[in-house]
């Protein structure tokens, strides 16, 4: 998804049920080749231009990496801090990425249903595991760098050879209640024995790495979890989950018990909720990300905090993102905390949490926007919850991501054979590209009319501030395929209030 076509509220569980049909309904497609064609007309650019879910450093601490629901992961040198290079291929957004323990490669899974191999050196994909006919939530190395963990909406955590790319093991969960559905997160114990994976079921699953068993199921409150709301402490010994917005808890590896639990401090007048979590090298200091909304006003935005893990309280908070802070990560030595925003911000902290640098700039702070709106432009809440909808929704975040594999990746899902037989999918990837570079970002100004098989919307470009009327039509003889897209110049017109 694009700026602003993306989940604009927190994550909390009345938003829950949306996100899962959103993702459920639009993720099942094979991974979009690389060819030398879409690799000349790619432009980069520098900086996400949505939401950044991952970040992390480099076992040396020489490389940051900042991976994005835009499709591309960026790799930023520490000493100078420059952008080293941008890795695109995946053919919709990246959730996670993560580098090898010898530093030398970094796996990436994605909503295109595929695990990427890149060679930190060169930036060369060197192997792509089909781990998904859905999305792959998350993916993680294991100590000795010999196998990879997955996780996603099938409902399964997979081992594999990072060598070989071959799947050795699928583990099932053991769905409370009759229910199935995603695994968030998956991550390897720094001794590698244990896995643990955050169900959304409301219960995290200790794994045995070496028969697959799942020895442990710890219950929680809430049933849904993000990307980065698990951690594992820097002995193996604890693993923490966020569970009812503002509780970190704490469980024993060994017996699945709960040992403890921190519970951040009350907000007058705000509803928080933790995200994100990330524990520093030295075992001393926990990291957490919070969205804090603010009901009276309609608004909200991200906040990081430093916690003193012995003395179990806050030792410093900073307003750190327009969103909230999807992802953290200590550097190794840690002097250095980075985070990743839902705005689509990169940014470095130092220990007292005063920012130190701003990596990725935010599309909505660089407009000068410093908490967002629930009053601000969602196309999630104009558009209707029908097919025709979501296929604008998805366009509209594949066209904004300036990305033109994601371009390529949503014509080879969505358009009917009837219309690729005129215009391959690649070239209708390039098009929408070069209209991107013409107009930029389209900010969705409201519904002009819908009905069974066409959609009709307008929107205003941010770049050219002009009209542009889009309309989408459905093949009748398969009514999931988009027939055709069309753009047309329309006079000025006043935004409507938003529904």
């Amino acid at each position: 998804m694009g700026p602003r076509i993306r989940k604009l509220e927190p994550i909390f569980l009345r938003y829950a049920a949306v996100l899962l049909a959103l993702t459920l309904s639009s993720c099942g497609y094979a991974q979009t080749p690389t060819t030398n064609r879409l690799a000349s007309v790619f432009a980069r650019q520098p900086n996400h231009t949505t939401r950044a879910y991952s970040v992390a450093f480099s076992p040396d601490g020489k490389i940051l990496s900042s991976a994005s629901w835009d499709g591309t992961i960026k790799l930023w040198e520490t000493k100078s801090w420059r952008e080293l290079r941008t890795l695109a291929g995946h053919s919709w957004g990246v959730y996670k990425a993560g580098f090898s323990p010898d530093g030398k490669h970094l796996a990436s899974s994605s909503r295109d249903g595929t695990i990427k191999i890149w060679d930190v050196a060169t930036g060369a994909n060197t192997r792509t595991l089909v781990a998904d006919s859905l999305a792959v939530k998350s993916v993680a190395w294991s100590p000795d760098g010999r196998l990879l963990a997955s996780s996603g909406n099938d409902g399964l955590v997979k081992l594999w050879d990072a060598a070989t790319g071959q799947e050795l093991r699928a583990m099932k969960h053991a769905w409370r209640e009759g229910r199935v559905g995603l695994v968030s997160c998956v991550l390897f114990s720094p001794d590698g024995k244990v896995l643990a994976s955050r169900n959304w079921d409301g219960t995290v699953s200790l794994w045995d790495g070496s028969t697959g068993r799942e020895s442990h199921i710890l219950p929680l409150v809430n049933d849904f979890g993000g990307i980065w709301s698990l951690a594992f402490s820097h002995d193996g010994r604890l693993v923490a989950e966020a569970d009812e917005g503002t509780k970190v808890k704490f469980w024993d590896v060994a017996t699945g018990q709960l040992k403890r639990t921190l519970v951040s401090p009350p907000v007058t007048g705000q509803t928080v909720q933790i995200v994100s979590m990330a524990f520093s090298f030295d075992g001393r200091l926990l990291a957490t990300g919070e969205a804090r909304t603010d009901e009276a006003h309609k608004e909200y935005y991200g906040v990081v905090k430093l916690w003193d893990l012995q003395a179990g309280r806050v030792l410093h908070e900073a307003v750190a993102h327009v969103m909230e802070p999807d992802s953290l990560a200590f550097s190794p030595d840690g002097r250095l905390l980075a985070s990743g925003g839902a705005d689509g911000g990169v940014k470095l902290w130092d220990p007292t949490l005063k920012e130190v640098k701003t990596l990725s700039v935010s599309p909505l702070a660089a407009r000068g926007i410093k908490t967002y709106s629930f009053d601000s432009p969602n196309p999630e809440r104009m558009l209707p919850q029908t097919p025709l909808g979501l296929r604008m929704l998805e366009w509209l975040g594949a066209l904004n991501s300036g990305n033109v594999y994601l371009m390529n990746g949503y014509a080879q899902a969505r358009f009917a054979k009837a219309a690729l037989a005129l215009k391959s999918a690649e070239e209708r990837a390039i098009e929408d590209f070069k209209l991107y570079q013409e107009l930029g970002e389209l900010e969705m100004g409201g519904v002009e009319r819908s009905s069974a098989n066409e959609i009709v919307v307008f929107a205003q470009s941010l770049r050219t501030k002009e009209w542009r009327s889009i309309t989408l039509q459905l093949e009748d003889a398969e009514p999931h395929g988009v027939t055709g897209i069309e753009l047309q110049r329309i006079p000025d017109r006043p935004k409507p209030a938003v529904r």
